[in-house]
């Protein structure tokens, strides 16, 4: 996924159950003007959980991650 990292992980431990859960918050990015996506953790189904991580180009991280924690997840 090119140069992508994340900013957050995802799952049923703190309530997300589903990929439309996380990408509610992508959306929530990208209409700030960040390129964000949803990724599937690789070998998540195998756990018995859906793991998510929401992640955004590297160049755009400490931006994101900054606007993320005070504007959405407040």
């Amino acid at each position: 996924m090119g140069d992508y990292v994340s900013i957050g992980r995802f799952g049923a431990e703190n309530s997300f159950y589903q990929f439309s859960d996380v990408q509610k918050l992508a959306e929530q990015l990208i209409h700030a003007g960040f390129n964000a996506v949803v990724e599937m953790a690789p070998g998540a189904p195998l756990e018995g959980l859906n793991v998510f991580y929401l992640k955004v180009p590297k160049d755009q991280f400490l931006e994101a991650k900054k606007y993320f924690h005070e504007k959405i997840m407040d």
